[in-house]
């Protein structure tokens, strides 16, 4: 369990507010750490016009974007350009890439902060078993996704899972 995770599970004041939504500061600031910084509409705009619309470098800064309206507070077009951004990487690369894994957990990320709990538990179990199947039970990226898990359970007041699935390879 990451640092943040375990102050939240131990039900510790941490910097930065309240607990609700905090696992963020643990787990999700290495997904997009490698790309350009966050978009605005406008940029999304020169993206679809240089890439096209159904692209990756599109779909990477449509989750972005959706990442920054977060932040921003602005719930509701966030969740709408997370799933815009989640359906296009799944069109172009399937379920289980990579990209798609990193759009399903920044849509999980809105979706906790909106409330809507079952929904974000959903998508970030279904990367921990894709990472599980592909990595193996130990890698950490594996035991990243699984702190994600954790950390919505815990912000929905559900106890964590007794166990995670196992590698059947």
């Amino acid at each position: 369990m990451c640092p943040r995770a375990a102050q939240i599970a131990a039900n510790e004041p941490a910097a930065g507010g309240t607990k609700k939504g905090r696992y963020s500061q643990c787990v999700m600031w290495g997904l997009f750490k490698r790309r350009k910084p966050k978009p605005d509409a406008s940029s999304l705009r020169e993206v679809i016009d240089t890439h096209g619309p159904e692209s990756r470098e599109t779909f990477i800064a449509m989750a972005q974007l959706s990442e920054r309206l977060r932040h921003e507070g602005v719930l509701g077009a966030a969740k709408e350009v997370g799933l815009q951004a989640l359906e296009g990487m799944r069109r172009l690369f399937g379920l289980d890439a990579e990209d798609t894994l990193i759009a399903s957990l920044v849509l999980a990320h809105t979706l906790l902060v909106r409330g809507e709990h079952a929904e974000a538990l959903a998508l970030a179990e279904h990367v921990v078993e894709v990472k599980v199947r592909t990595l193996g039970p130990t890698h950490p990226e594996t035991y990243d996704a699984m702190d994600v898990v954790e950390a919505i359970r815990i912000d929905a007041g559900m106890p964590p899972p007794d166990s995670y699935p196992s590698s059947t390879a």
